[in-house]
């Protein structure tokens, strides 16, 4: 059994999650709730490979991000399939909170907004690389309480060669902007 822990601090709740790699199955303990699996399909098919993993989202100022995206690649890759570095970030919303005092930061009698953006990725399911990539994002974290989320997932990697004719595919139409100018 892979055992993916939460990274805590002195105000965060006891909890774990436990991934059995036997089954798509993940449970989910905290201390104040109790224990309740979480089904994920297999998705057995001949179009494309499905693979267990954590979907991570994390909640950062825009200025930071980058800064966050060098330090988990410094850990991990961040594969997806025949591409590396591979991370979704949001155009910018506004992140809300009140600092209670009980912290580094003083107590603040009305809610505070902060411009932010949120970050994305898939990594695998094994413990030790999923504690480090964690690690290096409350590492360059600017917050003294990062807002991070670590969630069982299901990917899908393509099969290669089954698209080569799709005309759906950029490779057979013209070019849009968004394709890099080495692939066009």
């Amino acid at each position: 059994m892979t055992l993916i822990s939460a990274i805590r601090s002195e105000s965060s709740v006891d909890s774990e999650l436990s991934f059995l790699t036997a089954s798509p199955i993940w449970v989910i303990r905290t201390a104040n709730q109790p224990e309740f699996p979480m089904t994920l399909p297999k998705l057995d098919n001949d179009r494309f490979v499905p693979e267990r993993g954590l979907r991570i989202t994390v909640q950062v100022p825009e200025t930071h991000t980058q800064k966050i995206v060098d330090a988990i690649l410094a850990e991990d890759a961040l594969r997806y399939g025949d591409y590396d570095s591979v991370t979704y970030r949001t155009a910018p919303g506004t992140q809300q909170f009140r600092s209670l005092g009980s912290g580094r930061n003083a107590a603040t009698e009305k809610v505070v907004e902060v411009p932010c953006v949120e970050l994305s990725f898939f990594i695998g399911d094994a413990e030790a690389n999923a504690v480090r990539v964690l690690k290096a994002i409350y590492a360059s974290h600017p917050y003294e309480e990062p807002v991070v989320f670590a969630g069982p997932c299901v990917r899908t990697l393509h099969i290669r060669g089954l698209d080569e004719d799709n005309p759906n595919r950029f490779w057979n139409s013209v070019a849009e902007d968004w394709v890099p100018k080495e692939h066009r």
